[in-house]
């Protein structure tokens, strides 16, 4: 039995280790073209038109309750 408790005492010891001892990458992703991966791209265009009300790309606005219905129609 003891020689149990010290083998799950000395793997959860080496596990702590390995896991303090991985690195984490620093880099950065790098996206040449923002425009081509994100769907919603938060430029001066873009607040200015969510100001009013207005989400660019759909008819939709933000000063009118909008149902789920309307947002699958469009």
């Amino acid at each position: 039995m003891k020689i149990v408790n010290l083998l799950i005492t000395l793997i959860a010891v080496l596990l702590f280790i390995s896991g303090c001892s991985t690195q984490v990458s620093k880099g950065k992703n790098k996206v040449g073209d923002i425009s081509r991966h994100s769907v919603f791209n938060l430029d001066a265009e873009t607040i200015k038109k969510l100001e009013k009300g207005i989400i660019k790309g759909t008819p939709l606005r933000l000063d009118n309750d909008i149902k789920m219905s309307d947002v699958e129609r469009i």
